[in-house]
């Protein structure tokens, strides 16, 4: 999805939730014009009102569909003539991507291609210092190993088409075809001019399908019971599938190999995911910005007594009374009956009429 820039002229999008809720702070079919951005959250003021609000760039399109032409920058020239080295860059890692981790390669603003030498993780990127980082383009990174035990093709997919299209972190893949990427060049190319611990974020993310693909398995079927991809995702990083595949269980996904942090993350910092809406985000990775504070992208009003592990297991319990697990004696008072698992169906049900992290 093509960035928008301070002066474009906007609308919100039929599909966003903001759609016509407000008639001067979410107007329907009203332009309206970006007068910043930060990140991925464009601040829209509306011609109707004067109002200023805050969007994600999946809630917002063009005016009238009219998509501005913009000469390119110098520098995005010098960045479209490098491209044509992701594949080359993307070549020289396959052969050896099968047996670890993480494989990538940076393309440097003079044309170099560097390979990783730590195969376990994405660490290189952090390690770099200022002056490196600055002259670095873009980092292209391996998303199908050619294993076929890391995760079904078709749950692959779907979750890197969520991760580069839809997730709080699109804005870093200049690739945006998910199936051709998987299955054609197995590798995704990510620009550096985005906040640096996004980049990072984004990076690790990548690695989900055979690092934690029970999330991208238990993503794929809240998704498809009609459960937007954000919070599908969040479900996905709490919860697991029994044997039978269709059962979700409490089991919290975490640690330094993972983009967010459920221990830490607060109810705040979940809406803040589900509507793209990074708290912290660092400067610029080809600007020198420190790649580090990866988990503080989401700590929105952390409240440190909060445990999404207790909060998870809760919503749990009131999903099971809902659906009808509750004391049959007519004179006793309703009693909620601890549930430790519930149906796939049941629970998506439960998200999209009641809400989950409000």
């Amino acid at each position: 999805m093509k960035a928008m820039e301070v002066g474009d002229r906007v609308a919100i999008r039929l599909s966003s939730v903001y759609y016509g809720s407000n008639a001067d702070a979410n107007p329907a079919d009203v332009p309206g014009s970006v007068v910043r951005k930060i990140g991925t959250a464009y601040h829209v003021r509306w011609d109707n009102s004067g109002f200023v609000n805050t969007y994600a760039r999946i809630d917002l399109k063009y005016w009238r569909g009219q998509v501005p032409k913009r000469a390119p920058k110098p520098e995005q020239k010098i960045k479209e003539e490098l491209l044509a080295i992701a594949k080359e860059a993307k070549e020289a890692c396959k052969k050896e991507s099968q047996n670890v981790t993480a494989r990538y390669a940076f393309i440097y603003n003079t044309g170099k291609v560097k390979v990783n030498s730590n195969a376990a993780c994405h660490a290189t990127v952090l390690s770099l210092d200022s002056a490196e980082k600055k002259s670095i383009a873009y980092i292209t990174t391996c998303i199908n190993r050619g294993r076929e035990k890391d995760c079904d093709e078709e749950v692959a997919i779907n979750y890197y088409d969520w991760l580069i299209n839809r997730s709080p972190y699109a804005d870093v893949f200049v690739t945006k075809d998910a199936r051709e990427a998987y299955t054609k060049d197995k590798y995704v190319v990510c620009t550096a001019s985005v906040p640096a611990n996004m980049l990072q974020a984004a990076l690790v993310a990548t690695r989900q399908p055979w690092e934690y693909n029970n999330v991208c398995y238990v993503q794929k079927m809240m998704e498809e019971r009609g459960v937007d991809g954000n919070t599908a995702h969040l479900i996905g990083c709490l919860l697991g599938r029994d044997t039978s595949g269709t059962m979700l269980t409490p089991s919290v996904q975490g640690g330094g190999h993972f983009h967010l942090d459920m221990h830490g993350m607060g109810k705040g910092g979940c809406r803040a995911f589900v509507e793209n809406r990074p708290a912290h985000l660092t400067p610029a990775y080809d600007e020198g910005g420190g790649a580090h504070g990866v988990h503080r992208m989401f700590f929105e009003n952390r409240d440190r007594e909060f445990s999404l592990v207790k909060y998870i297991r809760h919503y749990l319990t009131e999903v099971g009374a809902d659906e009808g697990k509750v004391e049959t004696n007519p004179f006793a008072k309703a009693k909620k009956t601890e549930s430790t698992s519930v149906h796939v169906d049941k629970l998506a049900k439960h998200v999209l009429t009641k809400g989950i992290f409000v």
